[in-house]
């Protein structure tokens, strides 16, 4: 997968209380998307953005940097793709490396850790805002 071009329903157990963040002066957000801090404002993610939850509703700002907010759950359990993850995968953490994907620790924005083992390609992650982290 890559950065989303498109909306994507998100199959989940839990989610985070909603927040709405102001969003990036011309910046498309798609609903589903793994969002990010770029300067304060939120974005599709980029790897090694401040990672605060996956949108909640699609967002287009066609404006200046705030012109619009998008609502973003902050947090939740959710159904998501992953790339090799295995049932040994269980208990590690997670990094997003753009809107779409999550990878290995490491290589990205510190967005979670696998809770349980779906199928190839596919686990339960919990996503944690890490805002409120020093990585």
């Amino acid at each position: 997968m890559a950065a989303l071009t498109a909306n994507r329903e998100l199959r989940h157990t839990a989610t985070g209380p909603e927040i709405a963040f102001p969003v990036l002066t011309a910046t498309h957000i798609y609903k589903g998307s793994l969002v990010g801090l770029s300067g304060g404002y939120a974005r599709g993610l980029v790897a090694n953005d401040v990672f605060v939850g996956i949108a909640a509703e699609e967002c287009n700002n066609a404006g200046a940097s705030a012109a619009k907010y998008v609502r973003v759950y902050s947090g939740g359990d959710f159904i998501h793709t992953y790339a090799g993850v295995a049932v040994t995968t269980v208990g590690g953490v997670v990094d997003a490396d753009n809107s779409g994907d999550v990878v290995v620790h490491g290589a990205g924005s510190l967005c979670g850790a696998v809770l349980r083992y779906e199928a190839a390609d596919t686990a339960l992650i919990r996503f944690i805002p890490t805002g409120c982290f020093n990585t």
